[in-house]
Parts: structure tokens; C-alpha cells; sequence
């Protein structure tokens, strides 16, 4: 139910239609690659028209590998949020990276990465929230 009204509520359905009905227009928008750089993070954003916000996913990939948030097969996004302002992504050393922001509404996170690709899953990333305002993250006009 929760997931069902999440969706609703930001205006996108999987597989690239919205709530709209118009098709998802995804974005690279940076790769930082990681200290050893064994592999990158990638920040994506993905929209719909004026009736949806701009959900931003960040990957974590084998170093060069491209993503199609639509055909992403195993590379899942590790965090997907909407209304975010202030993001800042930190690698704090090759296997711990920082998600830091100011507001942002979060759908989806996972904490721990792995791959097959890369060191057959023993190359263990682990992925941090922080968000940086001292009162509440949760945008104002989504706390209503």
C-alpha cells in the first residue's frame, strides 16, 4: 500500500510511463569515481513533463559501465528520492560513500553494494546517509 501511494504521490510508475502518461527522460548528470577507482558512483535524474518531480538515482558501477535506468538489469539504484536539494555525494575512502544532503524525500536505499563484476562480490561498498540540516530533511511541502 505504502509503495502504491508513493508512487501515486510522485507521479511515476515503473517502466517509464507516469501518472501523466508521458515517458520517463532519464539523465547522466555525474560520475565520481571511487579512491582506488575500482568503480564509480553515478547520479542520474529521470522526469516525466511538468506534472512529476525529478527523481534522482545514484548507482554504483564497475568503473566506465553505462546505465539505462530502464534495462538496469542487476545494477539497481541504491537511492532514489525526489524534492532533494543540497546533494553532495563523498567518497570517504574506496569502500564507504557518503549521501549527503540538505532536504530530500527518499523512496528507495539500500546500504551495502556488491557485484559480480568486480572482485566476484567481495568488493563490499558501504553507503551512508547524511543529511545536513539540523532540523527535520523532509522538504516542508512534504510534511503536510
Amino acid at each position: 500500500m505504502s509503495a502504491a501511494l508513493s508512487l501515486l504521490l510522485c507521479g511515476c510508475f515503473p517502466h517509464g510511463t507516469s501518472l501523466a502518461g508521458g515517458p520517463w527522460k532519464y539523465s547522466e548528470m555525474k560520475r565520481i569515481k571511487s579512491p582506488d577507482p575500482v568503480i564509480e558512483v553515478v547520479l542520474m535524474t529521470g522526469e516525466a513533463g511538468a506534472t512529476t518531480a525529478t527523481e534522482y538515482y545514484l548507482y554504483l558501477v564497475p568503473t566506465g559501465q553505462r546505465i539505462n535506468p530502464e534495462t538496469a538489469g542487476e545494477n539497481r539504484p541504491c537511492f532514489q528520492a525526489y524534492h532533494v536539494k543540497d546533494l553532495n555525494l563523498v567518497w570517504k575512502n574506496s569502500t564507504l560513500l557518503e549521501i549527503q544532503y540538505g532536504e530530500a524525500v527518499i523512496d528507495q536505499f539500500h546500504n551495502l553494494w556488491q557485484h559480480r563484476n568486480v572482485q566476484d562480490f567481495r568488493y563490499v561498498v558501504e553507503i551512508r546517509l547524511a543529511p545536513t540540516s539540523a532540523e527535520s530533511s523532509i522538504p516542508a511541502q512534504d510534511r503536510n
